[in-house]
């Protein structure tokens, strides 16, 4: 009876930023299906996410959840956004969601170009 029940904000304090209007690091995140997303970067605007590929299908956008909460708990643990980066794209990921496809990592000019990516 003493539990705050109370509904919380998504995307406060404990999450990245979600938009990056500068450049980003990235790493292609892969399964056995392919490339389904890419896990991004910006320090400079304190944000950080998982691009699902369009092509992937419901795999990439299933995986978009689970890397979500992997950087939430980056966030937690207060790594900068290429900290988490970092350690996800070496420590991250599984066969369900994928992992770092390695010798992907790489800077695109801005999120949209790296969201246009083929």
């Amino acid at each position: 009876m003493t539990e705050d029940l109370r509904p919380k904000a998504v995307g406060g304090s404990e999450d990245y930023g979600y938009v990056a209007e500068g450049p980003v690091s990235y790493v292609a995140v892969g399964s056995g299906e392919g490339v389904l997303g890419f896990l991004w970067a910006s320090d400079a605007e304190d944000a950080a996410g998982f691009e699902p590929r369009g092509g992937a299908g419901d795999a990439a956008f299933n995986a978009a959840v689970a890397w979500a909460g992997l950087l939430r708990e980056c966030r937690a643990k207060g790594l900068d956004p290429t900290q988490a980066l970092a350690e996800l794209s070496r420590d991250g990921g599984d066969e369900a969601i994928g992992r770092a496809v390695p010798g992907t990592l790489g800077q695109a000019p801005t999120l949209t170009a790296l969201r246009e990516a083929p």
